[in-house]
């Protein structure tokens, strides 16, 4: 599929996005958003795919906010979302990366 191939709403086409949601690091995400997630509010620094900071803020937990940074985050590139919990505080982060086509992945404690 041509990457720049895309929807009425910009987001990628439905074969697109299914293709991105297969296993593995994703070759394409060039933006990483860590998010601490919170009940109330949430913390994103977001980087680039070397790493170098692009952006950090606070967040409220809900729609508008998570798909404010979404949409901030694509300006810099392809972002997928890391989250540090995927219990129930973390449910609309999710479900807001999964209708954007955003792949999700977890950061487990090392003990």
């Amino acid at each position: 599929m041509d990457d720049g191939e895309r929807t009425l709403d910009g987001l990628p086409a439905r074969d697109e996005m299914r293709e991105r949601r297969q296993g593995g690091q994703p070759r394409w995400v060039t933006v990483w958003i860590g998010l601490d997630v919170g009940k109330e509010e949430h913390f994103a620094d977001v980087l680039d795919d070397n790493g170098d900071p692009l952006f950090a803020k606070s967040i409220g937990n809900d729609e508008a906010d998570l798909v404010a940074l979404l949409e901030r985050a694509q300006e810099h590139g392809t972002p997928a979302l890391v989250i540090d919990q995927p219990g129930s505080i973390a449910q609309l982060a999710i479900a807001v990366a999964a209708r954007r086509g955003v792949p999700v992945a977890y950061v487990a404690a090392w003990s």
